[in-house]
């Protein structure tokens, strides 16, 4: 072990100027002497690109803040020495998106709780996976461990001539802090501006490919690359030969203007050109829509989209009709906001659109060398560098009278902590099959108590060729009334009981948060092995481990496509709800879809399968006119729903009540209103009783009734009524209502 902290800092540092790496120095004792010692070292590095990531951040003018959860605002810059606070909490995304930034030369430092003592610390970062549940309950601290093993790993293998990584633990070195006087460090190398926008192989490419782009009637280029591969110097250089060239107009979108920082730096003194500006998305939005009502379809002539994966799908596709010509560029990692949305869903969006598509990759790293150790480093933790492929031959060999070949078992954390192998296994499968997976479900994976997995592997060869996860819900029974009515009345929506909340939500029945239930979130079957029946006979061990725990009901929630649907109905499955707003990660509608195990539950299942049956003619006009009506009929699954004269004016009138109160969105009591404001025995009494004819012209509802006609359109609404907004015309309709009460 070297002398100090200033010695060893200073051989990582030498090491990574010298071959252009990424070196790591992770501090390992109590938090004051992990940040002090930090502090010491920073000082002593000659560089002003330090960013320090974590709550408690030191107040410097020197050092860049920036909050744990808050890291996505890193996303396309650069850092020189880049300080992760663990003891703020370790998250995978934040792992993923930070250590991207940094420098080949430059140096990570971690700051961590004492190996001996992290397994069991109280991860800040649990704070988004905990759950509410009826008992306590603790994380099982084994993501930390397994970044121990790793980290322990890698040092073991380190040679002294390969020292680009050092853990240095408080027991080690002094405890007072580093000297003032020591000798500076090596100085961090200051790469040549001109030299860092001079155009690889690969960049060049992707620059004639936007050339190319640019001459014809429209297209888009998709770019994908790992961090650090130069996708936005590429697309700056490119920007900046079409200003030169043409006299085109571009537009330059990303979710944040610092994540183009060097997008616009490889552009120049060109980024001066009033042909070119940067716009955020949702202003863009906005203009192309008020442009198109002008009769103005074209904003731009070409469009560009860097860090695409972290804007919404929906917000995608709305981009791509704005400009004839569009380049969409991100990374594959998914731990941007639309997860793997980006690479398994928007690819085919386009593609479907029978226009010109140019798919392109950087692989070549340019930030650093290749061959990066702290890139294999994070790549092997954080599982990014994923292959789930399985041999074709072995998948043509297994058919459905094949099946006593598959295995279907259990596994728990205990299990994927010790087997590396299988870890990486599911994960991978995971990853590759399923487009909201991020790093962070691999924490979920090993440290989740209440999350279950399932695997089916070929017996005699171990190979994982589909898993499946579910997380348990509900079985709030005695003590817990006030928090069930707090449900219901929409004042607590209890992490990790997405479906049971919902249902108690939706139904003012607080019984589906009662009794135990699953909740299935992933169904992942390897691509060769599909309609093979694998995924049923996974949802069958499920079913089987419900009943066995005392669950009353197991369900879950999708985007809705009519191939899942069909799936989950053929498990009996019924559709209790349908959201009637897009994901922002799948750009699809969640739906719900539960399958009653006893009698418990089994009445209610059936009659919200039938109140959402009722309602979706009422919904499709207004908020689901995107989706066609027989895609709709397949909710119904052959059944017929009850006629509208036998629907129950009490529930109406109910949710009506609960509209009012707060409880209810006014999407949601939208078919309530419809039926008792626009039928022809429209005028009502919140009271219960339908009002004679005589009283019908002094309870009319104007604005009320307006919105059953615009909504969701609430501009036009305020402006027809000269309200301000969205919330006064909310307001105004609830006023309204209330007025029924009176007479």
């Amino acid at each position: 072990m070297p002398q100090s902290l200033n010695d060893t800092a200073n051989k990582i540092l030498t090491l990574a100027r010298e071959r252009h790496i990424r070196g790591c120095l992770v501090l390992s004792g109590s938090e004051a002497w992990c940040k002090q010692g930090a502090l010491e070292i920073i000082a002593l590095v000659n560089t002003q690109a330090v960013c320090w990531v974590g709550e408690s951040a030191p107040n410097s003018s020197t050092i860049r803040a920036i909050p744990s959860h808050a890291a996505q605002q890193l996303l396309g810059s650069d850092t020189d020495c880049l300080v992760i606070d663990a003891w703020s909490g370790l998250s995978p995304d934040m792992l993923g998106m930070t250590a991207g930034t940094l420098r080949g030369g430059a140096l990570l430092l971690l700051l961590t709780p004492p190996h001996d003592q992290w397994a069991s610390f109280d991860d800040p970062d649990y704070q988004r996976y905990q759950a509410l549940r009826p008992s306590p309950y603790s994380m099982g601290g084994y993501f930390l461990q397994r970044t121990i093993t790793l980290l322990e790993q890698v040092e073991a293998e380190i040679t002294n001539d390969n020292s680009w990584l050092s853990v240095v633990t408080q027991s080690d070195s002094e405890d007072k802090p580093i000297a003032k006087n020591s000798d500076a460090l090596v100085e961090v190398e200051q790469r040549d501006s001109s030299e860092h926008f001079i155009p690889s192989n690969e960049q060049q490419s992707v620059i004639q490919a936007i050339q190319t782009l640019s001459q014809q009637v429209n297209g888009s280029v998709l770019l994908n690359a790992d961090r650090g591969r130069g996708k936005s110097v590429a697309l700056g250089l490119a920007v900046k030969a079409l200003l030169a060239q043409n006299s085109q107009r571009i537009l330059i979108v990303a979710p944040l203007r610092a994540q183009v920082n060097n997008l616009f730096l490889a552009i120049g003194e060109c980024a001066q050109s009033t042909r070119v500006q940067f716009i955020a998305v949702d202003q863009l939005i906005m203009d192309a829509a008020a442009q198109k009502e002008m009769g103005d379809n074209c904003l731009c002539d070409l469009l560009i989209i860097d860090e695409a994966a972290a804007i919404p799908l929906p917000m995608l596709y709305q981009l791509v009709d704005i400009a004839p010509r569009s380049v969409f560029s991100s990374t594959t990692h998914g731990y941007e906001g639309s997860g793997r949305g980006f690479t398994l869903r928007f690819n085919d969006y386009l593609l479907a659109r029978k226009q010109s598509l140019q798919a392109l990759t950087l692989s070549e790293p340019i930030r650093w060398a290749s061959g990066d150790p702290l890139e294999a480093f994070f790549n092997q933790l954080l599982i990014l560098n994923t292959d789930s492929r399985i041999d074709d031959q072995s998948a043509s060999d297994a058919s459905i009278d094949n099946t006593p070949t598959m295995a279907i078992r259990k596994v728990s954390s205990d299990e994927l902590l010790v087997n590396e192998v299988l870890l990486r296994a599911v994960f991978s499968l995971l990853v590759d099959a399923h487009y909201q997976t991020r790093p962070s479900d691999l924490r979920q994976l090993l440290d989740v108590p209440y999350l279950h997995l399932w695997i089916a592997d070929q017996a005699g060869s171990g190979q994982v060729i589909a898993v499946l996860l579910a997380y348990e819900e509900g079985g709030f029974a005695d003590g817990h009334d006030e928090l069930l009515q707090q449900i219901v009345s929409g004042k607590r929506r209890p992490q990790g009981n997405l479906l049971s909340q919902s249902l108690a939500s939706q139904s003012a029945d607080t019984q589906w948060c009662r009794v135990k239930s699953l909740r299935v979130t992933r169904i992942a079957v390897a691509e060769s092995y599909r309609r093979q029946g694998i995924a049923s006979n996974l949802l069958n061990s499920l079913e089987s481990f419900a009943v066995t725990e005392g669950c009353d009901y197991w369900g879950s929630s999708f985007g809705f496509d009519s191939a899942l649907l069909a799936f989950w109905q053929s498990h009996n499955a019924l559709p209790v709800h349908l959201g009637l707003h897009r994901d922002k990660a799948s750009g699809l509608r969640n739906l719900m879809v539960v399958k009653p195990l006893t009698e418990v539950v089994a009445a209610s299942s059936h009659a919200l399968h039938q109140q959402l049956l009722i309602d979706l003619p009422f919904w499709h006009a207004q908020f689901l006119a995107d989706i066609p009506s027989d895609t709709l009929m397949l909710l119904s699954n052959g059944e017929s729903s009850a006629m509208l004269e036998s629907i129950n004016i009490d529930y109406d009138l109910m949710r009506i009540k609960r509209f009012i109160a707060g409880e209810l969105t006014y999407d949601k009591v939208y078919p309530s209103l419809y039926r008792r404001l626009m039928s022809p025995k429209s005028v009502f009494s919140l009271a219960g009783a339908v009002a004679s004819p005589a009283a019908e012209e002094s309870v009319r509802c104007p604005i009320t009734e307006a919105s059953l006609r615009l909504a969701p359109n609430w501009a036009a609404l305020a402006d027809e009524f000269q309200l301000k907004g969205r919330r006064d015309v909310i307001a105004s309709i609830k006023t309204e209502l209330i007025q029924l009460t009176i007479d």
